[in-house]
């Protein structure tokens, strides 16, 4: 429960996410301790049966119990050679932590888990400017390969936007030649296909098609944060759009090789067409005209104003506006022609006062800190976050950048850089919570330094079970870490008291350790395969939506399995190791009663 405690405090978004879990288990070990030392008595004593009315057991019972014994036996001369040479053992156990360490930065890490929602959407870009109807034609054929699929149940699409709505696709403003695909598909465990093969598969068909210049296809929930736009994001910033864009296609043609990285595009660039109004200033001052009283005209011809509000009930209103006629709106000869009242009482068309000319600029308008910024966004598959990053920070840094120019690698890894330092933070204050309820059980320094050598026994098995289920470092393999700094210190617990116990009746060093491994294996071994068989569900995945938390079941097996076999062998060594230098400097008064080191000299 000190553990967990931390978890409370962790804020921001992987505290959102952690807390109601790390609450929920709080609760759950009060309530087991409250069981444990009421309930379980009584049912103990109603249901044991006494040493001679043991009922016979069945086969398999039999073989199971067999196996411990002959597994106790093998584990009790595995200690006895770690006691005559432990400073063998001991290093085995550290290369194995270095090994460990080698596998976590092999595998590498992600935010999340990826995750089979069965939902994704399809953003698709035609050539900018392209008619309604060539768009429709693109887009239905995405339909068509959509409805062919057998696992798909639902296809919205959305083309455009209508008139007076306010709507934002992946790129900015919908325009005609952009569309948006929503599908749906069957639960995961009702096909066949995952949703990533389905998303490539329909990625590659529109890719095909003439006049698409971008096909993005990107799963529901495919980033742990919502504003996060992406995983990678690179971030590029300066003040000249044109420039700006020159780098962005520079960026995407150095990653677009790099394995793992999928789908990248830019979230604009200069390749929308433009009409612009260029105001001769001169000219327009004579006339008595100003820059924005010609830019006002220009837009209430084209666009119009809502010169009436027509009421109607239910919420039904409708705003009567005024404009040129749509002959009047179609080209750039109606657009020079629009007249422009001036001081003098006469009205002058727009190609007196300015110039009207074809250009190509970017779709949307992006900033952050004053700066203009283009976006260069990517997903990953089949390959962790952390080395994707690395490629494409490698790719990057030889950019030749501009003076006044610069580019920052945003995304998902600095959420997951974030979120890793507050799960570290967390994991230390659970670590040093532990020493001190052990300090206060044991009255000891050094018994609760031994007992926390479980700790980072852990890594040995977590390593290999990430390794096995092919999974990476993430925020739910962290928890899963901090939830086992917990639990991989009870099998210690139970073998030090017990050796103790033993020590303060009398038994020689050596002894006291054997015996205590012989009396506490079937417990250590029950807790452990019972915690495995618990976490088993989870790490195999059998429901909907189970891969976001699979690691941690995956990290507990892992963690407790090689911790158990492992804590059996090395904190005992250890303990007679630490025992054997105590006696010889102190005395055997001083090594069982360590405490005396908190609170002092006890008195008899």
């Amino acid at each position: 429960m000190a553990v967990l405690v931390p978890l409370l405090f962790l804020g921001g978004f992987v505290g959102k996410l952690f807390g109601p879990l790390a609450l929920t288990v709080l609760f759950a070990l009060g309530a087991s301790f409250v069981v444990s030392v009421t309930m379980i008595p009584l049912l103990a004593a109603l249901w044991l049966l006494p040493a001679g009315n043991k009922t016979k057991q069945p086969g398999w019972q039999s073989a199971f119990q067999g196996g411990l014994d002959k597994l106790r036996q093998q584990y009790l001369q595995l200690l006895h050679w770690g006691i005559q040479h432990p400073w063998r053992l001991l290093s085995i156990a550290a290369l194995l932590l270095v090994a460990s360490a080698q596998v976590m930065a092999w595998i590498g890490s992600e935010m999340l888990p990826k995750f089979d929602s069965g939902s994704f959407d399809v953003s698709i870009d035609m050539t900018p400017g392209t008619p309604l109807e060539i768009t429709q034609e693109a887009v239905a054929l995405a339909e068509k390969r959509l409805l062919a699929e057998p696992s798909v149940t639902d296809v919205s699409s959305q083309i455009g936007y209508e008139a007076g709505g306010h709507f934002l696709g992946s790129r900015g403003a919908m325009s005609t030649s952009q569309a948006q695909i929503t599908v749906t598909l069957t639960a995961r465990t009702e096909r066949d296909r995952t949703i990533w093969d389905v998303m490539s598969d329909v990625r590659r068909t529109l890719l095909n098609h003439p006049g698409v210049v971008l096909a993005i296809t990107r799963e529901k929930g495919g980033t742990a944060r919502s504003t996060t736009a992406a995983p990678i994001d690179i971030r590029l910033s300066g003040l000249d759009p044109e420039v700006l864009d020159r780098l962005a296609r520079e960026v995407l043609m150095r990653i677009s090789t790099i394995p793992g990285l999928v789908n990248p595009y830019a979230n604009w660039l200069v390749d929308t067409p433009e009409v612009h109004v260029n105001v001769d200033h001169v000219r327009a001052a004579e006339l008595g005209l100003t820059g924005q009283q010609v830019a006002d005209a220009v837009y209430l011809a084209m666009e119009g104003s809502a010169v009436t509000p027509y009421r109607q009930p239910y919420d039904r209103d409708l705003d009567v506006f005024v404009r040129y006629i749509e002959g009047d709106r179609l080209n750039l000869q109606a657009l020079e022609n629009i007249m422009l009242p001036t001081l003098h009482g006469i009205s002058v068309p727009v190609r007196e006062v300015a110039k009207v000319e074809w250009r190509t600029g970017p779709r949307i308008v992006t900033r952050e800190d004053y700066r203009q910024t283009l976006d260069v966004l990517g997903f990953t598959r089949d390959r962790p976050l952390s080395q994707v990053i690395s490629d494409v920070r490698s790719s990057v840094d030889e950019l030749a950048l501009p003076v006044g120019y610069e580019f920052s690698i945003t995304g998902e890894q600095t959420d997951f850089e974030t979120a890793r330092s507050r799960m570290l933070r967390a994991l230390a204050f659970g670590i040093f919570a532990v020493y001190l309820v052990l300090v206060a059980q044991f009255r000891s320094f050094s018994h609760p330094a031994t007992i926390m050598v479980a700790i980072p026994l852990q890594f040995v098995g977590v390593s290999l079970a990430l390794l096995v289920a092919g999974k990476y470092l993430s925020m739910p393999a962290l928890l899963g870490i901090i939830l086992l700094t917990g639990t991989v210190v009870n099998n210690s617990i139970v073998l030090i008291d017990y050796m103790l116990q033993q020590l303060r009746g009398g038994a020689e060093l050596q002894a006291a350790v054997m015996e205590s491994v012989a009396v506490r294996f079937r417990p250590i071994m029950m807790t452990a395969l019972s915690d495995v068989a618990g976490m088993l569900p989870l790490a195999l995945e059998l429901a909907v939506g189970a891969e976001r938390f699979s690691p941690i079941a995956t990290v507990v097996i892992g963690g407790i399995l090689a911790a158990t076999l492992l804590t059996l062998v090395v904190i005992p060594v250890l303990f007679h190791l630490i025992g054997v230098v105590q006696l010889r400097r102190r005395g055997a008064d001083a090594f069982l009663q360590d405490e005396a080191l908190l609170i002092g000299l006890r008195q008899p």
